[in-house]
């Protein structure tokens, strides 16, 4: 479904009415998402009212692979983007209220003009805030990842030579060490497969590692 922010007040969720004059979301109190009746039928019934809302395949992917070398240091950075794909986040169950919640969820509706994105939390969703498939759930999905960047120095031969060895080199390098992206969940690159391509279970989040080595060639 699509929603249409929050009901801030009473008088709102009254003036929301079908043809005859009754109310299109009955049990709603203010606080709660407002649903769209797509098919204007004058109630939020099910299947007629849904509506395409994103899809979780990016418009466009890339890479950017740079390398260099100066003086004996040699630098490379890679780059990925996906862009354009939405993701449908499955991580807040409806069934468990008594789980935690995000930090941003200190964002939802407490009273009149609080919030007109996140609903109020209750343990009585009469309105079905949570229960509901709507593209509150379904957001920007779009990323660009330093997946590698690695930077390493090679001593200079006249030095090597000295210890009978060919060629000495130190390096620092980072796998994932920047993320960026409007994506709130843990990770925006969740993959998937055939029949849940797009939806975050809250699955683990790639990590990010920082290593350190030496190539020592004789």
């Amino acid at each position: 479904l699509q929603t249409d922010g929050i009901f801030q007040n009473e008088a709102e969720i009254l003036a929301y009415t079908n043809s005859t004059g009754g109310l299109i979301q009955p049990n709603a109190v203010p606080g709660d998402i407002k649903f769209i009746d797509a098919d204007k039928n004058g109630s939020i019934d099910g299947a007629a009212d849904r509506v395409l809302i994103g899809t979780p395949f990016p418009d466009f992917t890339g890479g950017l692979n740079l390398n260099a070398e100066m003086y004996g240091f040699d630098f490379n950075m890679f780059l990925y983007a996906a862009l354009g794909q939405e993701i449908y986040d499955a991580t807040r169950r409806w069934d468990m209220n008594g789980t935690n919640y995000r930090a941003d969820w200190l964002n939802r509706w407490v009273g009149e003009g609080t919030s007109n994105e996140y609903p109020r939390v209750t343990y009585t969703d009469d309105n079905l805030n949570m229960a509901t498939v709507s593209d509150f759930y379904v957001h920007d999905g779009s990323f660009v990842r330093l997946r590698n960047i690695t930077l390493g120095y090679t001593l200079p031969s006249k030095i090597t030579n000295y210890a009978k060895i060919n060629k000495f080199r130190i390096y620092v390098s980072a796998e994932n060490l920047l993320t960026f992206t409007k994506y709130l969940g843990f990770d925006p690159e969740i993959g998937g497969g055939v029949f849940d391509n797009g939806i975050d279970h809250g699955i683990y989040p790639q990590p990010r590692t920082v290593m350190t080595g030496i190539n020592i060639t004789f």
